[in-house]
């Protein structure tokens, strides 16, 4: 169970946690670890039972952001799940404020913890308390716009003689690239590309599972309107719609007709580990 509470609430298990944890385990002074912030801050307890076994503070900053910190957990109860519940109950705490952006100072050896929920790193590595640390920021959407966008600029594609079979026809197994390259349009357009996600942020989406349905015959010439909307977002995964549609007038993107679709699982993968991790919030920011 995971409680928000108060500093006046939340004081004496609270401390009792981070005077385990970080005073007592990992060696952090005492007038460090309490601070003016503390106060100001709504707190976050996991309880087992009637036993508090894990903490962490969300302090309210200036132009919508936030700050998670102090996050601890007894050693018993580390990686059961505890410190998850409990950062992801800050994040959507946050969220209910009109946070729009959460920063941490996290230790190194816990970066890759914060990364599965969608952090990335910011800076170099710097000593805290005498542990290395590392900055790190999730970009918070609102809540009504977690949506991925329809293309800004409709990814157009003209059919020409290596799309098409012996018959004239747009061959199936073609749609599968048309769809892959209005994705990486739609990437292009936000400023990202699958280069940069690799290199700077250490993600891929690769595509886990599609199923397709063809309705009309793709012919040479035509004019194909590649569309693609968000179906599900889970927390590793999302599922894309992307639809193929004949322009039957040209110029007149109302005038179309449905010829394809396609619904994909995508999956974000850490490309270290190559384990499925947190979608990054960012990716959705229209």
């Amino acid at each position: 169970m995971i409680l928000i509470q108060s500093w006046q609430e939340a004081a004496k298990a609270a401390f009792a946690i981070r005077q385990k944890v970080f005073i007592e385990e990992q060696g952090v002074p005492e007038d460090l670890e309490l601070d003016e912030f503390d106060p100001l801050a709504t707190h976050a307890l996991a309880f087992q039972k009637s036993e508090c076994i894990g903490t962490g503070r969300l302090v309210p900053l200036k132009d919508k952001c936030g700050q998670i910190g102090r996050m601890a957990v007894l050693p018993d109860y580390r990686n059961t799940g505890v410190g998850r519940a409990l950062l992801e109950q800050l994040i959507e705490h946050a969220r209910s404020l009109g946070i729009q952006s959460l920063v941490l100072h996290s230790q190194v050896v816990a970066i890759p913890f914060y990364e599965k929920h969608g952090f990335r790193v910011q800076g170099d590595i710097y000593d805290e308390a005498g542990i290395p640390h590392r900055n790190m920021i999730l970009l918070l959407p609102k809540l009504n716009s977690v949506q991925m966008p329809t293309t800004p600029t409709p990814y157009l594609h003209r059919v020409c003689y290596s799309d098409t079979d012996a018959a004239g026809f747009v061959y199936h197994g073609r749609y599968l690239e048309i769809f892959e390259r209005s994705r990486a349009e739609w990437l292009y357009q936000h400023d990202l590309s699958p280069t940069k996600l690799v290199n700077e942020f250490g993600i891929l989406l690769p595509v886990r599972e599609l199923t397709m349905n063809f309705y009309k015959p793709g012919r040479l010439d035509d004019l194909l309107y590649i569309d693609q909307v968000i179906e599900h977002r889970g927390r590793t995964q999302v599922a894309v719609k992307q639809t193929a549609s004949r322009m039957i007038h040209e110029g007149n993107a109302d005038d179309l007709q449905i010829i394809a679709s396609a619904l994909l699982h995508i999956v974000c993968v850490d490309t270290t580990t190559l384990k499925p991790k947190a979608i990054p919030d960012w990716l959705f920011i229209d």
